[in-house]
């Protein structure tokens, strides 16, 4: 089970890390389905692309962390299952909040900027 719990974190951090390829080069354009979709990033398409560009480094720092944590997680035997799995799944949850909130705050600040 610990083999599949590192798979499976491991593949989560790799989504990521693609998901974030295409944003961070600035080819997906203002959506309802995939990007930072804020009533700051709609407001204009400059705000979009550059929010979602430097939101994209975020998400995949993430990324990184996720797989890093996981791999250390599943090679330190002295972790339960248990812990593995909370330890991995905290990384995922808080690494995912900082990325949302750090990506809000950075939207509207642009988003101010391009207003004044």
């Amino acid at each position: 089970m610990r083999e599949l719990i590192a798979i499976l974190m491991i593949a989560t951090g790799v989504l990521y890390i693609v998901l974030a390829i295409p944003l961070k080069n600035k080819k997906v354009g203002p959506n309802g389905l995939y990007g930072l979709r804020t009533k700051a990033t709609f407001s204009n398409p400059d705000v979009w692309y550059e929010a979602n560009r430097i939101s994209a480094g975020y998400m995949s720092k993430v990324g990184w962390l996720i797989m890093l944590t996981s791999i250390v997680t599943y090679f330190i035997s002295a972790l339960s299952f248990e812990w593995m799995l909370a330890i991995d799944l905290a990384v995922v949850i808080l690494g995912t909040v900082w990325m949302a909130w750090a990506s809000i705050g950075l939207a509207n600040k642009l988003a101010r900027q391009v207003s004044s």
